[in-house]
C-alpha cells in the first residue's frame, strides 16, 4: 500500500489522526493532500523539520482535548472561553452562550487545563488564552465580547504567561 492509500484508509476510518507526509516525489503532493493532512516533508528528512512537524501535530491533538465538566457533559478544551468560580462550583462558559456547571473548584481545574492554554487572572476567573484579544489595564478581553477583571496580584505574572504562550503558539 502507499502513502496515498494510507492517507484515504485513515481519513475514512480515524477522523482524529493527524498525517505527515514524508517523500522525495513533490508530484504526488497534490494528490496528497486531504482534511487530516497537516504536513510536507521533503526526503531527505532533517531533525529540526521533524520537530516542527510533531509540535505542529501536538498542538492539533492538544485543541482536541475532551475535558468531562460533569458526568453528562462533554467537551474540547477548544470550546471553553473562561471558567468562573460560584462558590463551592465552577461554572464553564462556552462559545454560544452555552455553559456547564462543575461540582469541583476552580482551584482544582487550573493545573488540569494549564497545558492547554489556560491561565488564571484571578481567584474567580481561569481563561483560555487562544481567545484573549487584548490585555487593557487591569482587564482582558476575550472573544464575543466578554471582558473579565485581572487582579492585581496576578497582573504581571499573567502578562508574562501570555506572551510566553503568543511565543509558543
Amino acid at each position: 500500500m502507499d502513502g496515498i492509500l494510507v492517507k484515504n484508509c485513515l481519513e475514512e476510518t480515524f477522523s482524529k489522526t493527524y498525517i505527515i507526509f514524508c517523500t522525495s516525489h513533490i508530484e504526488v503532493m497534490p494528490e496528497a493532500f486531504g482534511k487530516n493532512v497537516i504536513l510536507f516533508l521533503n526526503k531527505p528528512l532533517h531533525e529540526t523539520a521533524i520537530e516542527e512537524g510533531v509540535k505542529k501535530a501536538l498542538f492539533f491533538i492538544k485543541e482536541q482535548y475532551m475535558v468531562a465538566i460533569n458526568p453528562e457533559l462533554f467537551v474540547t478544551v477548544k470550546d471553553i472561553l473562561y471558567l468562573s468560580s460560584e462558590q463551592k462550583y465552577t461554572v464553564f462558559y462556552l462559545f454560544g452562550g452555552r455553559t456547564g456547571l462543575s461540582h469541583e473548584s476552580l482551584s482544582s481545574w487550573l493545573p488540569r487545563l494549564i497545558p492547554y492554554g489556560f491561565s488564571s487572572i484571578s481567584r474567580s476567573y481561569i481563561i483560555n488564552m487562544r481567545y484573549c484579544i487584548e490585555i487593557r489595564k487591569h482587564m482582558v478581553l476575550l472573544k464575543e465580547n466578554i471582558c473579565l477583571k485581572i487582579s492585581r496580584r496576578l497582573l504581571s505574572s499573567f502578562k508574562k504567561e501570555y506572551e510566553m504562550y503568543q511565543i509558543k503558539k
